[in-house]
């Protein structure tokens, strides 16, 4: 293949990857609009209060997250401003902000999954969705899992770049032990960050499907969660290595051509993994208390 001829590809996948990601905004926008305007805007509240512990542990959880988004963006805008260009943080804390609307979609056939009711929540925009149908309103902890989107994946992407760089030249490891070791690592950490919430009353499953780890228990975790999660998070970070190892900068391309391709790169990977779960989380439920 010639290098006009890899050229040329590799500006129609971006350009197709722009194009799911105006479709993705467009799509949000309108749900976003119809939620807030809707009866659905809301807060889904406990039949019965949470423990002063687990109340203690929301708030603590939610303070976390604020400060986290504060350190993340002032972080951002530094690099960004000494560098006057687009950067990679820039990038992906852009395009993950803008996949968030996704994140309800995990309860689109059922309740599958569910964060603590005393978490500043105005229920879901699911159901306004164009191709939503039902769904079971999720409380969306928009203060803890909303700001997760806007620092942490981005950082999550940042972080897997920076792991398979170092690999790479301690070493040697070939491309496709690094893109295995990467996933895996992505994949433990949202195992113990999410072990870490269900611990500690901050948001449950009360319905699994195929392999999971305290199965039939109100701490149950369903396996596919830290497989296909983890390759959607670390995918940005995949992608930014082998980027930066052939010298190339998110800066390379017109910015917005740039950030739409990432948006819709994020959206699919998340949007195929929604698929998944929609298609595989069902069978095991457990009990849970009112405030899950």
């Amino acid at each position: 293949m010639t290098s006009e001829s890899a050229s040329n590809r590799s500006q129609i996948l971006v350009a197709a990857l722009a194009v799911v990601g105006v479709l993705a905004v467009a799509v949000q926008l309108w749900a976003y609009a119809a939620w807030l305007l809707s009866p659905d805007f809301a807060t889904i509240t406990s039949p019965a209060p949470a423990p002063d512990a687990i109340r203690a542990g929301v708030v603590r959880a939610q303070l976390v997250s604020v400060a986290g988004t504060v350190l993340w963006l002032g972080y951002v805008v530094w690099d960004w401003r000494r560098r006057r260009r687009l950067t990679w943080p820039v990038l992906w804390t852009v395009a993950w902000a803008l996949v968030f609307w996704q994140e309800p979609l995990v309860n689109v056939r059922t309740r599958t999954f569910s964060f603590n009711k005393e978490f500043a929540n105005w229920g879901d925009w699911t159901a306004h969705l164009p191709f939503v149908r039902d769904t079971s309103p999720l409380p969306e902890a928009i203060l803890l899992e909303g700001l997760v989107f806007v620092y942490l994946l981005p950082l999550v992407a940042m972080a897997t770049a920076g792991l398979m760089r170092f690999l790479r030249r301690r070493l040697r490891l070939p491309n496709p032990v690094l893109v295995l070791v990467a996933w895996l690592a992505v994949g433990l950490f949202d195992m113990l960050f999410e072990g870490q919430g269900i611990a500690g009353g901050l948001l449950a499953y009360p319905e699994v499907g195929g392999p999971a780890l305290d199965q039939g228990q109100p701490t149950q975790w369903p396996i596919y969660e830290g497989f296909a999660i983890g390759l959607a998070w670390a995918l940005p970070g995949m992608v930014t290595h082998f980027l930066r190892e052939r010298e190339l900068t998110p800066s390379r391309r017109p910015a917005l051509v740039t950030v739409l391709a990432a948006v819709g790169l994020v959206n699919l990977a998340f949007g195929l993994y929604n698929a998944g779960y929609a298609l595989i989380m069902h069978g095991t439920v457990a009990q849970m208390p009112p405030w899950l």
